[in-house]
């Protein structure tokens, strides 16, 4: 059980920070840090290449995260709020518990 949850959180982590808007952040860093390498030298010259495999990876790692969090039993609360009949706002509800009938 530990471990699927770290592996989700590992997923969901790593997609994070692959997102493709996280690139103006984290593609300087790389590349400073591969500076003066062969590496350096290909993510530079192909950074179209290396937004396209960080978009894919984004996509994949979020749907393994939610995959590994689905299959270890995890609901997803979306906030709702219960209007009544009399047009009262209620308490906040979520998405996964029952609403009750008025």
């Amino acid at each position: 059980m530990i471990n699927s949850k770290l592996q989700s959180a590992f997923w969901m982590l790593t997609g994070l920070l692959a997102c493709p808007c996280h690139l103006p952040l984290t593609l300087p860093l790389v590349l400073g840090l591969t500076a003066g390498t062969t590496l350096g030298v290909v993510l530079t010259k192909n950074l179209w290449v290396v937004a396209a495999i960080s978009t894919m990876y984004f996509v994949g790692a979020l749907a393994l995260g939610f995959r590994s969090l689905r299959r270890n039993g995890a609901r997803y609360a979306l906030p709702l709020v219960h209007v009544s009949n009399s047009g009262q706002a209620g308490a906040a509800q979520f998405a996964c518990c029952e609403l009750e009938g008025d």
